[in-house]
């Protein structure tokens, strides 16, 4: 009987953890996909000049696995509305920027430090494609903590538990023949 109420308890934390991480995935991918709409939407565009750019590899290992990125920190110079100039910095994954290069940014003119690139869009996941997969994998990890649960307190696998516990007692309550 411990056991199953330690399985229990197992996949009942599993699940939890699951359907939390699941939910703050979704929540993150969704926030974040309203706050680049929203920029875009209010936003001023200017074109930038590409000023500094440093890329670095990370490399990480998780487990046996070890994987690499390559990050490049960038550095753009633009002149706000009031004609006063603004250098932010953004970090990108496999990007190319090249110092001199011209690039259309979007900034929030309240807050001119709240800076997006403005990318040509195929579609609407192109544009939003991080924000798009976080909300995917938050809606699968809450569909695996829900299958998690419903497997381990459906009816057949309690009937088939209750099965194998009294097959299991009936094995051990027998006399050993040797």
């Amino acid at each position: 009987m411990a056991d199953s109420t330690e399985g229990r308890w197992a996949s009942a934390i599993v699940g939890t953890l699951m359907l939390a991480t699941g939910v703050v995935q979704f929540i993150g991918g969704f926030y974040e996909r309203h706050d680049a709409r929203a920029l875009r939407a209010r936003g001023v565009v200017a074109d930038a000049t590409v000023v500094n750019t440093d890329a670095e590899a990370r490399v990480q290992q998780v487990g046996g696995v070890v994987s690499a990125q390559r990050v490049q920190r960038v550095t753009f110079e633009f002149e706000d509305l009031q004609g006063v100039p603004r250098m932010p910095t953004m970090s990108f994954l496999a990007t190319d920027y090249t110092v001199g290069e011209t690039v259309r940014l979007v900034y929030d003119p309240g807050a001119p430090e709240h800076v997006d690139v403005l990318r040509s869009c195929d579609g609407w996941f192109t544009c939003d494609r991080g924000p798009v997969l976080s909300m995917v994998v938050g809606s699968l990890a809450c569909l695996f903590a829900a299958a998690l649960v419903i497997a381990e307190h459906s009816p057949p696998r309690a009937a088939r538990l209750r099965r194998w516990r009294i097959r299991s007692k009936e094995l051990s309550s027998t006399p050993d023949r040797s």
